[in-house]
């Protein structure tokens, strides 16, 4: 009773930490209402994350990580349980009568690097990956494409930081714990049970989870409307990857010419086809470079930045820039943002950002040191070996690749690379010689 009674409760108020209301009425006020009524909508009730009607109970057993890290995967679940997040225990017939036929993922649990003892529990909502009789995988019946959002790629971040004036400063913000802040609507919670072990005891997750192939989509719409709400309070200009934000702040000097030069670009992305959508990325597009790849911008720059401090009646010379630290968290609070505070880089010149260092003064990208000892680590360890499976090709293909972004030309260094990564076919786990 004390079950259905939590579940009747969840089904009329979302559990988040954002505050629905105040974002309702942010957003109506910044003009943004009807391009984030889904966001509205969903912290109020809950995201429809794609899942579909369950018509067979499918418990299929965890992976064997699980029972590895029997005690991590306790206090993963305990964690979830405190947090309410996961509504349980019960048994699999208790679970039918109180949601109906319901299905269930594989967990794995994922150590974190960097972290000893800390692991990600990541459903695979991919299992099945064939049909079995009338059950597929949650993912099949997903499309990503109905659940777009921006992403600060490279291609956006060197084009923004490359236009910067002098002396500009970023913050990088993570938001806690990002996918779970997102509430799964009631309807979805017949795809998102977790099998909490080999016995018959069961949870209903009640939120967002990664291994969702709508997950980032479902977390990215809801970022999106706060950096646009962020925008609208002059803030900026502003970009993330997922839950890493990069928020960037210039001189109250600058303002001026920048916000001429913004203006100027969002004409330029009016003319040159504005809001793209391709598969489940947006973007904005904006002139042709000399490469013939057009600008990417992750806003339409229509909105003016504004020069909080002097709005504020602060001292300009002693606080030259535009915003500040306690700007961006004084929002936050008011909308219920967590940001983790073990990776937040307060403002300066240079920062961590997509695996890479970004140096706003000589305007220069350059890879971590950490990752470059890593990706060293990595070829030395190639090379002690003479045959590679399918998953070594793609690790340090996938390291090698990244570090194009710095030196473009080290992609023809990769072609055989590439070759090899086509020979596996349907044999990952057979050894074969580097071409």
């Amino acid at each position: 009773m004390e079950l259905k009674n939590a579940l009747k409760r969840r089904s009329y108020e979302a559990l988040t930490p954002y505050r629905g209301k105040e974002w309702e009425k942010m957003l109506n006020e910044c003009g943004l209402l009807d391009k984030y009524e889904r966001v509205v909508e969903g912290l109020r009730h809950g995201f429809h994350l794609g899942i579909p009607v369950v018509n067979t109970t499918f418990t299929p057993p965890n992976h064997r990580s699980v029972k590895r890290y029997a005690e991590a995967f306790q206090t993963i679940v305990q964690q979830e349980l405190k947090t309410q997040r996961y509504l349980g225990p019960c048994t699999a017939q208790e679970m039918e009568q109180l949601i109906g036929l319901f299905q269930s993922s594989p967990i794995s649990l994922i150590p974190k690097a960097g972290r000893p003892g800390k692991f990600c529990a990541i459903h695979n909502f991919s299992h099945p990956y064939e049909p079995k009789g009338s059950v597929n995988s949650i993912n099949t019946h997903i499309s990503t494409e109905e659940f777009p959002c921006t992403w600060g790629m490279f291609s956006t971040i060197w084009l923004l930081v490359a236009r910067l004036p002098p002396s500009s400063q970023v913050s990088i913000r993570d938001v806690a714990e990002a996918y779970r802040t997102i509430p799964a609507h009631p309807n979805q919670w017949p795809g998102l049970v977790v099998k909490l072990g080999d016995d018959n005891s069961y949870a209903i997750n009640t939120c967002n989870d990664f291994g969702l192939v709508s997950g980032g989509g479902a977390y990215g719409m809801v970022a999106d409307a706060e950096l646009d709400i962020f925008r609208r309070q002059g803030m900026g200009p502003a970009s993330r990857w997922v839950d890493d934000h990069f928020f960037v702040r210039i001189l109250w000097t600058h303002l001026a010419e920048y916000n001429a030069k913004r203006k100027k670009w969002c004409g330029e992305i009016k003319v040159n086809g504005g809001h793209i959508q391709e598969r489940s990325r947006i973007w904005y597009k904006g002139k042709p470079l000399a490469s013939r790849h057009a600008e990417e911008f992750d806003e339409d720059m229509e909105v003016e930045l504004r020069d909080l401090t002097t709005e504020r009646g602060a001292n300009s010379e002693a606080e030259p820039f535009c915003y500040n630290d306690d700007d961006i968290d004084q929002l936050s609070a008011k909308l219920g943002t967590i940001w983790e505070k073990s990776k937040t880089v307060h403002f300066q010149a240079i920062v961590p950002f997509l695996g890479l260092s970004w140096d706003l003064d000589r305007c220069t990208v350059s890879l971590l040191e950490e990752k470059q000892a890593k990706y060293l680590h990595a070829i030395k360890e190639w090379k002690s070996r003479e045959q590679h499976t399918l998953e070594q090709v793609q690790g340090l293909y996938g390291k090698l690749l990244h570090t194009t972004l710095v030196i473009p030309k080290g992609r023809a260094y990769l072609t055989k690379l590439e070759s090899m990564l086509g020979t596996f076919n349907d044999r990952p786990f057979v050894l074969h010689h580097a071409p």
